[in-house]
This record gives C-alpha cells, sequence and structure tokens, in this order.
C-alpha cells in the first residue's frame, strides 16, 4: 500500500507537451464525492474530468494511462488536479491560479516503511542517484545538519555537516563520530573567511590545532609545491621538495631561485640547493649575523678577497666551555699557528705546549717591551751596608767559574733559557755595582791626582832650588878662582 508524502518537490518544468487524443486515454473510474476529504475548502469536490485535447500540458508526460481528478472551490478562478500515471504508477499535482494553470509538480511516494518508491530529481529529469540536484540548495537556521551513519555496529561511526550561530560569526562544521555515540567537531570554517582543523574558533586564515601531523602526499617522487602569490597572481614565495625522490625541501622567493635548502642529510643550505655542511651560506660579500641592529655579530666572506668576523656594540668573546683548548691553525689544520690552553695556563705561539702564560718558539720584533717586575729592582746596592766585593775578589770569581757572579753559566742559560726580568735585575745590579767601582776607582784617582800635583809641586821646588845652589857653586868657584 502507497502513500502520499505531503511534501510537494519543485523540479522546474519536466513536463512534456503533447496532443492529448493522440497520446492519452482517459480512465473514467469516478471516485465518491467527499468534500471533507476535499483540499481546500470544504465546498470543494473532486471529479473525474476530460480534459479536451489538444490543450498543451494537459498531462505531465506522455504516459496512456491517466486518472485525472480535479477540485472544485466556490471560486472558479482557483482551482487543483491529481492525475494519476497508471503504466509508471505515479502521482503528479497542479493547480489554477485566476484561470492560469501551472506546470505539473510530481509528488514524492514512499512506501508504508517509509522508504523512497524511486529517485528524486531536483531541477533535472536525470534520476540516476537517489537524490539528484540541478540548482541550489537553501538551508534555513541554525543548528540543522545532514548526517551519515556509515555503520551502527557498537557505538556507531559516521559524519555529519551543520551550522552553528555563536553570536557575532556564524559556522559551518564537519564532525564525525568514531565508534562513540556522542560527535566531536573536526574542521570549522566561520563565516568570516576562516578555517579551523581542531578548533571552532581558528585565529587565522587557517589554524590546525591540537597537534598532529599535515601530509603532504604526491601521486610519484614529485609531492607538490606551496605556492604564496598576491592578489595580482604575482609568485611572492614557494616550498617544494626534491622531485628526484630523495628526500629534501627547499624555499623560494619570486623568482624560483633556491634560496633556502634542508637536504636530506640533514644539512641547511642559504644560497645554495646542494649543501655540504650543516650550515651552508653561500655568496660573495654575504654574511649571517646574530644580535640586534646596534649589538651584533657579523661573518661575512670574500669582502676585500678576505673573510672577517665583526663584532658591532659589544665585546668579542671567544670561549669554550670546559676547559678546552682554542687552536688557530693553518694548511687545514696541520700547522698549529696558536694555542690558548683551556686550564688558563697559557698561549703558545708556535708551540702547542706553553709552559708559561706567553710561550713564543719564534723570534719576536716589537717597538717597545714592557715587564711588570715581581722582583725588587737592585736599588738596595748603593745602601751604605751593603757588602761590595772588592775587585780581587771579584777578580778570582771570573778566574774560578768564567762568569761574573749572580750570573747564570752558558750552560745555565742553554738548559733554562733567559729570564727576561730576572736577568734585567741581574744585569742592572752588576752595572751599580760596576759604578760603586768606578766611583771607589775616581776616588783613588782623585787622590792619586792630589799627590801628583803636591810631588810635582814638590819638584819643581827642589829643581829651583837645585838651580839656586849650582849658580851659589858657581859662583864660589868663580871667588876661589880669583
Amino acid at each position: 500500500m502507497r502513500k502520499l508524502i505531503l511534501s510537494i518537490l519543485f523540479c522546474g518544468s519536466v513536463c512534456s507537451y503533447m496532443q492529448a487524443q493522440e497520446f492519452v486515454k482517459i480512465k473514467r473510474n469516478i471516485p465518491s464525492n467527499n468534500a471533507n476529504n476535499a483540499i481546500g475548502e470544504k465546498s470543494a469536490v473532486w471529479r473525474n474530468i476530460a480534459i479536451a485535447p489538444p490543450a498543451s500540458n494537459n498531462f505531465p508526460n506522455q504516459q496512456n494511462w491517466w486518472s485525472i481528478y480535479q477540485t472544485q472551490f466556490g471560486d472558479a478562478r482557483y482551482d487543483a488536479q491529481l492525475a494519476f500515471g497508471l503504466n509508471e504508477q505515479d502521482l503528479w499535482l497542479r493547480y489554477n491560479f485566476n484561470g492560469d494553470w501551472r506546470d505539473w509538480k510530481k509528488v514524492m511516494l514512499a512506501n508504508k516503511e517509509g522508504q523512497l518508491l524511486e529517485n528524486i530529481g531536483l531541477g533535472t529529469s536525470a534520476t540516476e542517484e537517489l537524490l539528484t540536484i540541478n540548482g541550489n540548495v537553501k538551508m534555513l537556521g541554525s543548528d540543522k545538519n545532514i548526517e551519515w551513519f556509515t555503520s551502527t555496529w557498537d557505538k556507531g561511526f559516521g559524519h555529519k555537516i551543520y551550522s552553528h550561530d555563536p553570536g557575532g560569526k556564524t559556522l559551518l562544521k564537519i564532525a564525525a563520530r568514531h565508534n562513540k555515540t556522542d560527535w566531536s567537531d573536526m574542521m570549522t570554517f566561520t563565516s568570516d573567511g576562516k578555517i579551523g582543523v581542531g578548533t571552532t574558533n581558528p585565529s587565522a586564515k587557517f589554524e590546525l590545532f591540537g597537534g598532529g601531523n599535515l601530509l603532504i602526499k604526491g601521486r610519484d617522487n614529485d609531492a607538490g609545491d606551496l605556492i604564496f602569490h598576491s592578489n595580482t597572481a604575482k609568485q611572492l614565495g614557494r616550498i617544494w621538495s626534491n622531485s628526484s625522490g630523495v628526500s629534501g625541501l627547499y624555499l623560494s622567493s619570486g623568482d624560483n631561485t633556491v634560496d633556502l635548502a634542508i637536504s636530506d642529510k640533514g644539512n641547511i643550505g642559504i644560497g645554495t640547493a646542494t649543501p655540504e655542511h650543516k650550515l651552508d651560506v653561500s655568496g660573495n660579500a654575504e654574511g649571517i649575523k646574530l644580535g640586534s641592529t646596534q649589538n651584533n655579530i657579523l661573518f661575512r666572506n670574500n669582502v676585500g678577497g678576505s673573510n672577517e668576523i665583526r663584532s658591532y656594540g659589544l665585546p668579542l668573546e671567544i670561549e669554550t666551555r670546559n676547559t678546552q683548548d682554542i687552536f688557530f691553525n693553518s694548511n687545514n689544520g696541520v700547522s698549529k699557528l696558536m694555542v690558548i690552553k683551556g686550564n688558563g695556563e697559557g698561549v703558545g705561539i708556535g708551540t702547542t705546549s706553553p709552559d708559561a702564560k706567553l710561550t713564543v718558539n719564534g723570534n719576536i720584533h716589537a717597538k717597545e717591551v714592557k715587564i711588570d717586575l715581581s722582583i725588587p729592582a737592585p736599588d738596595y746596592v748603593f745602601k751604605s751596608d751593603y757588602n761590595l766585593r772588592n775587585i780581587e775578589e771579584v777578580e778570582r770569581f771570573i778566574d774560578e767559574n768564567s762568569h761574573l757572579p749572580e750570573i747564570p753559566s752558558a750552560k745555565e742559560f742553554a738548559e733554562n733559557g733567559v729570564m727576561v726580568a730576572s736577568m734585567s735585575m741581574s744585569l742592572l745590579k752588576k752595572v751599580e755595582e760596576l759604578t760603586l767601582y768606578t766611583i771607589q776607582q775616581q776616588k783613588q784617582l782623585k787622590a792619586q791626582d792630589a799627590k801628583i800635583e803636591a810631588l810635582t809641586k814638590e819638584n819643581t821646588e827642589v829643581k829651583l832650588l837645585n838651580a839656586k845652589l849650582l849658580d851659589l857653586q858657581s859662583r864660589l868657584e868663580r871667588l876661589e878662582a880669583k
């Protein structure tokens, strides 16, 4: 037993025009008139009619057998007709409005279980599927949904699409249930143009919330590109994978030249598509800047033919975490130019084993060298209580040891080197002692000069006296001769 569904599907003009006398035979089983079952008003009655051909659109389609029933209202301007197609076993409806018969509309039929007896076409005569729509569908109201129950096993599986109006904007949500009795929102489209996955309140054009993976999977080795365009279709940027099947990721600005690359080995390249190191920056006079505009450190290559490290605004510190040494090498590390010992013991130039704060294996050329003394200057030599060796004692020491007292020997110099500060003070001491010897010698010379002067004066006087005596002797001899 079939039943009528009161919902009428307005599917447009799907009817064929025909000549009634050529295609249609009218079945004249007249139902009993029952005004209480009529449509519209109690005064309306159903009556079986014969529609005079050749008026167009008298029948919904070209079936051979029709039963047509018409209501007659008190106002003759308003009528309705029901047409029962015996061949297709379908039901059609049309009405007369102020003398104008409108197009036939097909009535949807279902069995007693509520299952549709045929496929439905809205806006189309093509009804290959259960429901085929050619045109727009408008749904009104909030929290209205379309649900798919994929499986009723256990607690149920399925999906649904529904609208929601939280205020301020409207939402279109896609929800799902996976062996659950309640629905979980999966994706949300907002009326202000945002999309949220895992969130019903996205704060950006696209927001992925709650973690998880975002997978872009290609049909073959090429997984596709992620391209950014301006509103004028100008390419602003591009991200793509390695089309050769080797893992890798590339980023470019508008010209499709690789600006940033991540290789399958985990190397990062800037300005190169084939980075050979964990960070590979390629390009002349390019650099890496760390820090702010005023305070930063800059690494640059090929600037005036040289590579350089610059520090702006702050001191430059080079340090190790614990006590590791810092080396400055050349020739691929073969030549160790300088080492700074991590334990603070010293700096070695030309040697990796410094035995002092600064150890230089080679010559030093300087305009001036300043040494802070850890030993006192030998000014004590000029004190009155200083025990100055006499020169004979020094002479004996030299004869026995072949070097000055308190000065290392040549053998000791060869074995231990020269301590510049100590040696300078020892030499200064010897200079001061030599000064004392000179002073003593000068005093002796002055005393000798005084003696010599006295003797010279005495000698002059003796010569004068002797001259006088010779003169007197000559006179006596002359007197005696007379």
